[in-house]
């Protein structure tokens, strides 16, 4: 598979002056570094390394965490599989709303066009019936 090239960017950074995080972001793509890998160690559920209470608590605490991830995981597919194909349905309805609207408007347009054309091309038609009449007359 081709590499792609990086994009092509400005020489300086100065339009992210004032958000450090967006100006380290363009000195690293600037750079051509790629991006780190993503760190799944937090969602790991592990044993506690000593026996200590607070060693517990925080495993405990990891242990729910995850816990809690997985039950909105699973609330938020069963939406999905009760609501999405509705809601999918819906917005392609709504899309092809807009497409007809677009195109209506541009059949709308095109048409204005072609009536301005033609009455530009009638009066340029009239415009050198006259301009003739008048040379005519000058020639006389």
């Amino acid at each position: 598979m081709a590499q792609m090239s990086p994009p092509l960017m400005p020489k300086s950074a100065h339009i992210f002056k004032s958000n450090d995080t967006l100006r380290k972001e363009y000195e690293r793509v600037r750079s051509g570094h790629s991006l780190p890998l993503f760190d799944t160690t937090r969602y790991n559920i592990s044993a506690p390394t000593s026996d200590t209470a607070s060693a517990w608590q925080q495993a405990s605490n990891n242990a729910a965490s995850q816990l809690e991830h997985q039950t909105t995981r699973i609330d938020n597919l069963e939406l999905l599989q009760n609501f999405g194909a509705q809601a999918w349905k819906l917005s392609n309805h709504q899309k092809e709303q807009l497409l007809s609207s677009i195109e209506n408007r541009t059949q709308k347009l095109r048409e204005e066009g072609v009536h301005v054309n033609k009455a530009r091309k009638y009066e340029q038609t009239e415009a050198g019936v006259r301009l003739s009449e008048l040379e005519e007359r000058w020639s006389d």
